[in-house]
Formats: C-alpha cells, sequence, structure tokens
C-alpha cells in the first residue's frame, strides 16, 4: 500500500511534486521547493495540503522565496 494510499482509498486525489523524493536533509532547494509550494498554494484544484515530512528548514522558502502577493490573490 502506498503512504498515502488511505487517502486515496477516501476518493482523494494525491499529488506528489518533484520536491517529495525523500532524499537528503530536505528535499530539494529552497528555490524548487518554493516553485513547487507556490503552484500548490495558487492551484484552485487543490483543497489541501498536508506535509509528508519535517518543516525544520522551512524558513529558508517562508521567508525567502515564495512569492506571497500572488498567494494572498487566490
Amino acid at each position: 500500500m502506498r503512504p498515502c494510499g488511505g487517502l486515496e482509498e477516501r476518493g482523494c486525489e494525491v499529488v506528489v511534486d518533484e520536491c517529495m523524493d525523500g532524499e537528503g536533509i530536505t528535499s530539494g532547494p529552497a528555490i524548487g521547493r518554493a516553485q513547487e509550494l507556490d503552484q500548490i498554494l495558487t492551484a484552485s484544484s487543490i483543497r489541501a495540503v498536508v506535509p509528508c515530512r519535517g518543516g525544520e528548514l522551512a524558513v529558508e522558502i517562508l521567508f525567502g522565496e515564495l512569492q506571497h502577493q500572488t498567494i494572498r490573490a487566490c
């Protein structure tokens, strides 16, 4: 069973982006993670975001790379 199989069994479509490989201390460079999160937060088809790991280094993107104005507009 996939780790997110429980959500899929309940009818949810699960989206796993490229920065979700689980390799290394972070899932990718800050700019790549920020771009993916921007896309996820501004996509009208995505209704929930569930972080799947850590978060200790999220500050790199929260205060540096995210497009806050674009996200606010959504």
